[in-house]
């Protein structure tokens, strides 16, 4: 696993097919908040044009205006091409309530400001060119998480111009169809070893191998390596776990025992009789051992 290549937004989990979208978008201030009703995910007049990923509050930007405004739209086109496996589209960073819209269908939102977040959108694309349309929805509320960011229109003691919209890098991703989509590494000191838990994404049917290889310094430490039945597999504390009724806690029918290798997940935590599912997603956990 490589961790780092110039410009690449995801610190771990480097893959070659991808497409930077920061640059020029077209962009709108929607002060009366009728974006949606108006049909503006279809296309919008233009008020400005913005850099992604500075925010219209910002000089970089482009647009350089501090007073606050709740509503904004940004636009743009990108071309798909050709391709065997899923089209995922990447925000960094979007402050505060971001709507996303794909050929004027409605992909996914995401509430908040600080994470990451990532839509699927291979069904709403189609090789070639595609519009992208992006309604982000603010407020100066104090109930809302805003760091230092100010809640009334200037700037006092340690409090700041407001940031609005996307302010990290939003990336177009192209994925195979089963892949790792996330990691947690616990390095397990006492017995010389890491801990790997790895989410998989994967079609319901076939059977899924994950590799782990632990190298330092160019020597290969330890190797180890899983078998789950994609179709089949939760997540538990403990080797075995049983389900009184062989029911996920999505509610879909799974047998009632399962013998992951030293699995978790927040889900089992609450519940050691319980396990959670997400979609085609497998979560197994694993160690790879160092030697010496």
């Amino acid at each position: 696993m490589k961790n780092y290549i110039p410009d690449y937004p995801r610190p771990q989990m480097i893959r070659t097919d991808w497409e930077n979208l920061n640059g020029a978008w077209d962009f709108a201030f929607d002060d009366a908040a009728e974006g949606e009703k108006n049909g503006w995910q279809d296309g919008f007049a233009p008020q400005h044009t913005i850099e992604v990923p500075f925010t219209y509050e910002t000089k970089r930007s482009g647009v350089g205006i501090e007073a606050p405004h709740n509503d904004v739209w940004y636009a743009r086109t990108v071309t798909v091409k050709p391709h065997d496996g899923r089209v995922l589209l990447h925000f960094e960073g979007s402050d505060w309530h971001t709507r996303v819209f794909v050929n004027g269908r409605l992909a996914g939102e995401h509430r908040g400001g600080y994470a990451r977040f990532s839509f699927d959108i291979t069904d709403l694309v189609h090789t070639g060119e595609n519009r992208l349309a992006v309604h982000v929805s603010d407020s100066l509320s104090r109930s809302q998480p805003r760091g230092k960011q100010r809640w009334i229109p200037e700037n006092f003691a340690c409090w700041y111009v407001q940031t609005t919209g996307i302010w990290k890098t939003v990336w177009l991703e192209y994925a195979p169809e089963s892949r790792i989509a996330s990691l947690k590494l616990t390095p397990q000191m006492a017995e010389k070893a890491v801990r790997v838990e790895a989410a998989v994404e994967a079609p319901e049917d076939g059977d899924l191998y994950v590799l782990v290889t632990a190298s330092f310094e160019g020597v290969t430490a330890g190797r180890s390596r899983r078998l789950r039945t994609a179709a089949r597999t939760f997540c538990c504390t403990s080797r075995t776990a049983k389900s009184p009724n062989g029911t996920c806690a999505l509610g879909r029918r799974r047998p009632r025992t399962s013998t992951t290798s030293r699995c978790s997940c927040s889900a089992a935590k609450r519940s050691q009789t319980r396990c959670s599912r997400i979609s085609a997603c497998a979560r197994s956990a694993f160690t790879a051992i160092r030697s010496g």
